[in-house]
């Protein structure tokens, strides 16, 4: 099964990079309260780096960029994972994306889906489905 999952993977990785996006957007979607914090938390970072650009003073004291980006991140960080439940819904997507590609990864038989590592690869062609050969421009050289 590990064999599996590894020339799996390596096959299938746009596909599951694409399942974890899909898994990860439903389920903010069925969560609407972790997206609304997850757009607070953007706009208060909008408004801290846009509308004050450059150092920011509060009472008297002043704080650079990086105190800022310090101070906007340990907000964050308390904020996703121990005031709301943006943490809860991120990682219970991670998992059940994980659990899928694993199951599929384990049990897919990787049936004439790779070359042998002695073949040489050709260049991938994006535009391949279309039923008319897509040739690149010729280059002017003397000009």
């Amino acid at each position: 099964a590990v064999t599996r999952m590894r020339k799996n993977s390596s096959y299938f990785k746009l596909n599951y990079v694409a399942i974890i996006l899909c898994t990860t957007i439903l389920s903010f979607l069925m969560h609407p309260g972790s997206l609304i914090v997850l757009a607070l938390i953007l706009a208060s970072w909008a408004f801290a780096f846009l509308a004050y650009p450059g150092t920011v003073e509060i009472n008297g004291k002043s704080f650079s960029e990086r105190e800022k980006i310090v101070a906007m991140s340990v907000l964050s960080f308390v904020l996703i994972f121990f005031v709301t439940s943006v943490g809860t819904v991120f990682f219970s997507a991670i998992s059940i994306s994980l659990a899928l590609i694993a199951l599929h990864g384990a049990f897919r038989e990787p049936d004439n889906l790779f070359l042998d590592d002695g073949e040489a690869q050709s260049p991938i062609n994006p535009f391949s489905f279309l039923p008319i050969p897509i040739s690149t421009p010729a280059v002017a050289t003397n000009v």
